[in-house]
Order: C-alpha cells, then structure tokens, then sequence
C-alpha cells in the first residue's frame, strides 16, 4: 500500500481489464445530481461525450444507454435535498436508527472487478474538487491479497445499510435494486478465491463502522486492532464535539492512550475571521486532555500551496513502538461521529494496521497534514457540522415511487411518524396531499396520485412547533424499463434509426451522424454524397437490403450480455429496439406514397425472424437467472410485431410472411 494524492474522481474510473459496468451503490450525506451523474457516473460508465460539449444528441443517447443498463443507487440520508436529476438511476432517502447516515462509501461493480471506495466526501463538487478529502480503494479480482473475510464485511456493512431504506426487497423499487448490486458483488468476490488473512508481515485491515445496531464505538475497534495501549495519537478532523464540558471523543481517546509517555497532536483547521486567526476546536477538546498528556494543536498543511483547501478529511492514527494504526473514512472526531457511549451516526472507515518501519507504516504517517503549530493565544471557536444539524425529513413521510408506464405516483405514510401539519406538493406547485384532508379520506398508508408528467421529487412542507420547514423527497421508479425515452429520441426518422443499427460506430456517435444526415435531407439538402441522388430507395428490394444491414446490428446489440433483465428490456423495447423499429415503419406505411401493398408486413416478419435467431444464453450471461423471463420479453415482442402486420398484399407473400411468422414463434 502507499499513500498518494490522486485525485478522487480517478477513483471512479475503471481499470484496465475490469470489463462493462454492471452497476453502482453509493452512500453520501449529501449530493449533487449534475455533479455525480456528469462526473462521478461519467468515469464509471465511460461515457466519452458530456453535456454541452459537441453533439447534444450523442451525449443524450450514451447517457440513455448507460443509465438504462446499468442500476445505479444512491443511498442519501433523509436530510438530503437533491435537485433535478434523471429518473433512470435513483436516490434513496435512508432512516438512520439515530443520528445521521453520514457513512461515504462507492461499491463500483465491473465485469471483472469490484471496487470499494471509503472516503470522508460527500457526492458533491466542493468535496471532490474543492477540500482536503482522504479515502481508500480496495480492489477486488482473482490474486489479490485481500483477506475475504474483510470485504465480505464491508459488503455486509453497504447491504444493512441500504436495509435502512425504505421497501422490502422482494418488491420492485431501489432497495431490491440495491440489494441485487450488493448480492452481485458478493459473487464476485466468492468467486475471487481471496486468502482468509493477509500474507504474513503485510498490513491488516479492518472494517471499521459505527451507528448500527450491535456496533462498538470506533475506538474500541480500533483498540482490538492495535493491541496494546498506543503512546502517541494524531486526530485530523474538520469537526469536534461542541456543547458544555470536556470533548466526549477526546476523553474516549485519553482512555485509550498509555498511562506514561502519551502524547497528543491534532491538525484542526485555521481561519482569519475578521482580520485575526482562529482555530475551528472547541477549547473541550484540550480540557478532556490531562496534564500528563501533552497536546499540541497544529495547522493544516496544505498539499498544494498554489490551490489552497479547507479540511475535510478524518483521520485517527495511533501509535505505540511496534505498529501504527489509522482510520480513514467518514467520523468527525466528535461523539456522534465515533459513536461514543451508543448510537451516533451511521458511518463508515477502514482501518490499516501496520508494523514500526514498514513502507506501510511510512504511508500512514504521510496522513496527517500536520502544519506549524498554533501558539496557545490563537483565538479558539467550535464549528459544528452542517451535516449534523441538519433538520431531516420526518420518518413518517417513507419513499416517493412512480410506476412510469401508468403515470402514477405513489407515496407512503407512516401515520404514526407524522407530524401534525403538512403537505405534499409537485415541483409546480400542485397539491398531492395534504393532513386534514388525509386524516378525511381515512389516513390510508399509500397515496396514489394521477401525474401529467413524470417528476424527480415531490416537495414535502411540514410545521414543527412555529417552525416551517420545505424539503424535496426523491422519486424513484418501480420499474426503470418503463421511463419514456426523451423526446429527441422518440422523435428519430426511421431511416436514421436503421442508419444507426447498421453502422459500425458506437450508436450515440453513429445516432448523431444519421440525425444530422437526415435533418440535411428534410432541408432538401445536396447530400454530401453525390450518388445518393439516384439511389434507388423507391425499391423495395434496396429497403429491404437496408433493413436487414440494421437487423444484423439490432441482433448483435441484444445478444451483447446484459447486466439485468430492465437491459434487456431497454434493448427490445427501448428507442432503438424492434418495437420501435416496427411502430416507425407502420407510420412511415401510412404516410409513404411509394410503400407497397405488404411491404411493411413483410418487414415486420423479417424483423421477427432476427429476434427468433437471437442466442439469449450470450445476452444473459451475466444474469443467467432471468433467462426465461428473456425468452418471455422477446416472445412479446413478436407477437407485438404479429398484431401490426396488415392484410394487403399479394397471396404468395401473405402466405412468405404467414411462415416468418410460424417460424418465429418455434
């Protein structure tokens, strides 16, 4: 292991070899949907293009693609506020059993590899780009040196805690989808062959959590780890325990400490208020120190002096003649943050233990940014953390669903968690619900509400005491497959649908280049090649021909394994599958002049025939249980395509198109 100050979005990109994205499970406190679906997904998923540079449509379609094939689930705590974001990957508002979900962990599935990211930043751009963050990547593949029983651990500690969110996981919605991501990674690792322990003389590691039923405060983890009481102990936090008396943690911590020789040093942010230095610390925080035990404040040291940071990265690391012993992750030194005395916050570190004079152990005393010292006379004022003080959303108001294909919103209540006045409102402004006229209609547990339009949130209102408070609860789908495809691609010519199957080019670039062809040719354009002009596209023979160069890349785009069976479901019934294909083609019948009596059905039995050839064991070979369901999906969509045929056309080819059929439903 080594210490190094990449930056933390290189952490969501793959490595080689890891293969597709299969799907995501985050953690945060708090998020910024833009920032995470443009940046942190961007890496994760590949995404070559982004918003707002080059081709909008090619961002449009890539984003589409990958959003719909790959589950992505936040896990935000109901304090979060998100804006708007894109209904194809979700956010979960999580109930912790006290304090705050405050823990910050990435699961990143690959084909190949799983990756955990435990780190102290929110899913936000000032925690990814403009503060002094630390975190830890593991990497999970066949031949690591990863003990099994550690990341089975971690895996366990994301499963309880998307446990936290609302549902069950037998029915649809984002907890299930979470849970399978978990449950996928846990396959992966099983079939990694991990060590049951590290090699011999290298670092340990340990998972380190707080706020769970059943969970130690963190330095009594960290006391089991190290072993013996440690002589030396350096704190990084941005946050302390505020209030009157001795720091909580801090008191924690001298108990922890040798009873001769111990000595204390912590890094604590410096500001200039008003012209003069102050020390975000609470002077609580020395009081818990007893004489025999040295204390010395120290400021930050900035990693880069030309782009100067605030602090929020946590770090404890202890130390004692033999080993030393650090814990990155989310806990602010603070009683909540460690879970002191029971509860707290739920949060998430991972501890490494390594031997005196390792590279390991030179890594981890790289950690603490400990700058000059701050002289006894520096004015000292506590900050408490935003995040735990926020006000968060009453946990009678559960979870917000829409079934997209209906229309229908859902939201569920716990009357018994409920405050006495509220109200549930649209981002426009209209009223789903509100208290009295609940309580009238019989306090049922779901409210169903009729939607014009799909929305991200609903805006819950609430009265606590004189106190008015607004919060946005995220909405979540039931069944991602069923979201509507933006407009731009509904609206795509049928010819630069086909155009785009049939290319070589990755299909947002190829989708892009056929749109653009197409507009040209609407304007009555000089198309760029001169032969174009005498095509012979009136015939059906060349239609045909062209139809079928699209159906090779139709068939080979389902065949490519999916991820889950919404993938699958996107490819056949999503903008670029045989459905829609089917439906452009019988509105092009009734508004082409120079169609023929059946040319259209004989299409369609054309399309068909691909589907019947497609090799649904090569489609789910990453989810082999929903091989049937498969099998289902495309037996629908034939049938589908068997109820738009028409009955014109000659005999012989009624009867060609009759047989395609016959053939397709074998």
């Amino acid at each position: 292991m080594s210490a190094s100050s990449r930056r933390l979005l290189d952490h969501w990109a793959p490595p080689d070899g890891a293969g597709r994205a299969l799907g995501c499970v985050a953690t945060t406190f708090t998020l910024e949907p833009d920032f995470f679906e443009s940046q942190c997904l961007g890496r994760f998923l590949r995404l070559d293009t982004r918003p707002g540079e080059g081709s909008e449509l090619a961002a449009l379609v890539e984003r589409e693609e990958a959003l719909a094939e790959t589950h992505v689930v936040v896990l935000a705590d109901r304090g979060c506020n998100p804006e708007g974001r894109s209904l194809r990957w979700d956010v979960v508002p999580v109930t912790a059993p006290t304090g705050v979900m405050h823990a910050k962990v990435a699961l990143l599935v690959w084909e190949h590899r799983v990756r955990v990211l435990v780190a102290s930043a929110n899913l936000t751009e000032r925690s990814y780009r403009g503060t002094i963050e630390l975190a830890v990547a593991l990497d999970v593949m066949p031949g690591c040196e990863l003990p099994r029983t550690v990341v089975a651990e971690l895996l366990e500690r994301v499963r309880r805690i998307a446990e936290l969110g609302p549902g069950s996981g037998s029915e649809p919605g984002p907890r299930s989808r979470a849970l399978e991501l978990v449950g996928r990674a846990v396959a992966h690792v099983d079939g990694c062959a991990l060590p049951e322990r590290a090699p011999r003389g290298a670092p340990q590691i340990a998972i380190v959590g707080t706020g769970l039923p059943g969970d130690a405060d963190a330095l009594a983890q960290l006391e089991a780890l190290i072993g013996r009481p440690p002589t030396r102990a350096t704190v990084m936090s941005p946050y302390f325990d505020v209030g009157a008396g001795a720091s909580r943690a801090a008191r924690r911590l001298v108990e922890l400490l040798a009873r001769r020789g111990a000595r204390a040093e912590v890094v604590v942010p410096l500001e200039q208020l008003d012209g003069h230095a102050v020390a975000r610390v609470p002077a609580a925080l020395q009081e818990a120190f007893p004489p025999r035990i040295p204390l010395r404040l120290c400021d930050v040291r900035q990693p880069d002096a030309n782009e100067p940071r605030a602090l929020h990265g946590k770090l404890v690391l202890l130390e004692h003649a033999r080993s030393s012993c650090a814990l990155v992750g989310s806990a602010n030194f603070s009683a909540p943050g460690l879970g002191i005395g029971g509860g707290g916050n739920v949060e998430v570190g991972i501890a490494v233990l390594a031997r005196t004079s390792t590279p390991a152990a030179e890594a981890l005393a790289e950690l603490p940014l400990a700058g000059e010292p701050i002289a006894p006379q520096v004015e000292q004022q506590a900050a408490e953390d935003p995040e735990e003080q926020t006000p968060p959303l009453p946990a009678g108001f559960v979870q917000a669903l829409v079934d997209p294909r209906r229309q229908l919103l859902r939201v569920e209540l716990d009357a018994a968690r409920l405050p006495e006045t509220w109200s549930i409102a649209t981002p426009d402004g209209e009223l789903v619900a509100e208290a009295d006229r609940w309580r009238e209609d019989g306090a049922s547990r779901w409210l169903e509400r009729p939607l014009d339009a799909l929305v991200f949130v609903v805006e819950v209102r609430w009265r606590d005491g004189e106190a008015t408070h607004r919060v946005a609860l995220p909405v979540n789908v039931t069944d991602p497959a069923g979201l509507p495809p933006p407009e731009e691609l509904r609206a795509l010519p049928i010819a630069a649908l086909l155009h785009a199957l049939a290319s070589t080019r990755p299909l947002h670039e190829a989708v892009a280049a056929a749109a653009e062809r197409a507009e040209r040719t609407a304007h009555g354009d000089v198309p760029l090649d001169a032969l174009d002009r005498f095509a012979p596209s009136g015939q059906l023979l060349h239609r045909t021909r062209a139809l079928s160069a699209a159906l090779t890349g139709l068939r080979d785009r389902i065949e490519r394994p999916a991820a889950s069976l919404d993938a699958v479901r996107w490819r056949i019934e999503g903008p670029f599958g045989p459905v829609a294909i089917a439906e452009k083609l019988v509105a092009e019948r009734r508004n082409a002049a120079r169609s023929l009596p059946g040319e259209t059905s004989f299409l369609l039995g054309e399309i068909a025939l691909t589907l019947a050839g497609v090799d649904l064991g090569r489609t789910t070979r990453l989810c082999p249980e929903h091989r049937r369901a498969a099998e289902l999906l495309l037996g629908e969509a034939i049938e589908g395509l068997a109820a738009l045929c028409d009955a014109d056309g000659d005999p012989a080819l009624r009867s060609y198109i009759d047989d395609a059929f016959a053939r397709a439903r074998a």
